[in-house]
């Protein structure tokens, strides 16, 4: 990473105290931006990612459907692929 990073995980936009959190953020997002930070809003949807020693991602998969996960053998295959 070149620039710190600030993570804020949210539930999403149905969320009554995630829209006021997401509100206050806007105001002060000039500030933040303004120190170098990079500011980063993310959903808690099921994912699976495979990050390299470099940080690359090699491998991701989400699926909207949270009924829907990774086969735990689609996921060994890639990680034989991502060595």
């Amino acid at each position: 990473m070149e620039s710190p990073a600030i993570l804020v995980f949210y539930r999403g936009g149905w969320c009554p105290f995630c829209n006021r959190q997401l509100a206050g953020l806007r105001t002060i997002n000039d500030d933040i931006v303004e120190m170098g930070y990079d500011l980063y809003l993310l959903l808690p949807a099921p994912s699976v990612f495979i990050i390299d020693v470099e940080g690359m991602i090699q491998f991701q998969y989400t699926n909207p459907n949270y009924r829907i996960r990774l086969d735990h053998e689609v996921l060994l295959a890639a990680t034989r692929v991502a060595l």
